[in-house]
């Protein structure tokens, strides 16, 4: 299991969950700060924030089974954003158990920190992987 984990198909599996977690997380933002009846310059500025994550996330997926280190980070930086956003909406916006949306919204912050912990681990143990193999050549 652990070498599945730190293989670069491993890896990469693992990120895209946690990509498709932060992709259904964006929509359920969207349907929380519909009800806050935000302007539409910060509405506008969400919009350009999530395009630019899912950018970076797309890229990152793409490169990242070429052994890419900056893809790698790249998937280690958004996967721990991942954890805060999701611990950030347990621990502070919406407190466990979240009432708002119940039980959508208790189970995909869950979820977010769940999938981002993992990711995180795999991609740290790739690129550990990576630096020891080049260490030896």
């Amino acid at each position: 299991m652990k070498n599945w984990l730190t293989s670069p198909s491993g890896t990469l599996i693992l990120a895209a969950i946690a990509f498709l977690t932060f992709a259904g997380y964006t929509f359920l933002s969207a349907l929380v700060l519909g009800n806050w009846n935000l302007d539409s310059s910060m509405a506008a500025i969400s919009i350009v924030v999530v395009v630019i994550l899912t950018g970076v996330w797309l890229w990152a997926l793409l490169f990242i089974s070429q052994d890419s280190k900056g893809a790698l980070i790249a998937v280690l930086i958004l996967s721990l954003l991942n954890i805060l956003a999701g611990g950030s909406d347990i621990l502070v916006f919406c407190p466990t158990p979240c009432q708002g949306y119940w039980p959508l919204a208790e189970i995909w912050h869950w979820v977010m920190v769940l999938t981002g912990l993992i990711a995180t681990i795999s991609v740290g143990l790739h690129l550990r992987r990576i630096a020891s193999q080049e260490k030896n050549h």
